[in-house]
């Protein structure tokens, strides 16, 4: 690839961004409603996995957003006194276009996505997993920047017996100051 190129498609990536970004920062937002999204609760049934639930939501009354991408970084597991958790998990799902209006929803997602065999070792179970998640809005899969405007980067401290009383939301999109430490 020439050099001519490159600086054509990193011209190109960067006025998409910037239409993407000025369109869509402030009208697509993940939910936060209390007891519906975002929650991580223990499913129903045994053995009892630890699922979240999530929604995505264009505020917007009268445009249409980009295709968007959700990222969820999980982290959880008993970690050691002070040592980080042993399990992490990296997703992104696409979540598509919105309308004006429309929203979208991840429902039971479970924590512990794993490929078969890693299952055992990080299995996120009720009373057995305590953690946390960042989920973020993006235009594209493993693209960093995160859309701006509130909504768009939650952090998600659960519960390890799924007592939503026990969860926190940060809204790290517009931290207060000081920044709150789940946003660092």
């Amino acid at each position: 690839m020439t050099i001519s190129s490159k600086i054509a498609i990193v011209s190109v990536v960067s006025v998409l961004t910037l239409v993407i970004t000025s369109c869509s920062g402030t009208n697509v937002q993940i939910v936060r409603i209390p007891f519906i999204s975002p929650v991580v609760v223990p499913d129903l049934n045994a053995p009892h996995e630890m699922l979240m639930n999530l929604g995505v939501q264009n505020y917007s009354t009268s445009k249409n957003s980009p295709p968007v991408w959700l990222e969820i970084h999980s982290e959880y597991g008993v970690a050691p006194q002070g040592g980080p958790f042993p399990c992490s998990h990296d997703d992104w799902i696409s979540v598509g276009g919105l309308n004006p209006g429309q929203g979208w929803g991840l429902p039971d997602y479970r924590i512990d996505r794993l490929p078969p065999g890693q299952q055992g070792q990080c299995q996120c179970l009720q009373n057995a997993c305590p953690g946390h998640l960042w989920a973020t809005l993006h235009v594209a899969p493993n693209y960093p920047p995160i859309l701006p405007g509130p909504g768009t980067n939650l952090h998600v401290n659960w519960a390890s017996d799924g007592d939503l009383k026990g969860e926190t939301v940060t809204d790290c999109s517009a931290p207060p100051t000081p920044i709150p430490p789940a946003c660092q």
